[in-house]
């Protein structure tokens, strides 16, 4: 099982899911919501290539599907590092963000 790291800007994302969720939805289905990412961060941990290349980004960085948002996201030898999370409706990062 690979471990698994978060960026500071993939955990400001996170954080600002939750408060958006929240305001939004209220704090259980916020709450509901951010579980849908513990589970995709545990299938990439057993599973670290189930994302897909992403060509357009800069090398190396692979995209999971979650809910309404795309977790961003390397592969080394070491460990699984989550560089960002992105509504779907985003457009892409800048590469710079994703180093």
């Amino acid at each position: 099982m690979a471990e698994l790291r978060l960026a500071k800007a993939a955990e400001k994302d996170l954080a600002s899911i939750r408060r958006y969720s929240g305001q939004k939805h209220g704090s259980a289905r916020a709450d509901a919501y951010l579980r849908t990412f513990a589970n995709a961060f545990a299938r990439l941990r057993e599973h670290p290539l189930i994302g897909s290349e992403r060509p357009n980004l800069p090398e190396g960085i692979r995209g999971l599907s979650c809910g309404r948002h795309v977790i961003l996201y390397k592969v080394s030898d070491q460990h699984l590092l989550v560089v960002r999370i992105v509504h779907q409706s985003q457009d892409t990062p800048p590469a710079e963000s994703l180093r």
